[in-house]
């Protein structure tokens, strides 16, 4: 059995050194969503003001995570679920990791499972 656990969470990415953990995923997530939802919303209303309130993540879950890109090596292609109260969302992410060791998604492609 120990092994199998073992086994399971050297799985979860290709490299430890580039393995978001839940909460850096989380943060990603949440910053994804409200750039995107602030460019949307300046593109109805560039003048206006902008309020975003992104819904609360609940879980973020089945991680996967592949090597870095040849010509990235800070660069990494992950999926995973997040579980919102209303939806749970597989998503394909490809993630960067800046030079202050955040990381954000830069492209993603998203399958919304209503709950």
């Amino acid at each position: 059995m120990l092994v199998l656990l073992l086994a399971l969470s050297v799985t979860r990415c290709a490299s430890a050194q580039l393995c978001p953990s839940d909460a850096e995923l989380a943060l990603a997530v949440r910053l994804r969503v409200q750039e995107l939802a602030m460019q949307t919303e300046r593109a109805k209303d560039p003048d206006g003001v902008i309020l975003v309130d992104p819904a609360r993540i609940k879980e973020i879950g089945d991680v996967h995570c592949g090597a870095a890109q040849p010509d990235q090596t800070r660069t990494i292609n992950c999926s995973f679920f997040v579980r919102y109260t209303g939806a749970a969302i597989f998503q394909v992410a490809t993630l960067s990791r800046d030079e202050g060791g955040r990381w954000t998604i830069t492209a993603e492609l998203n399958v919304v499972r209503p709950q």
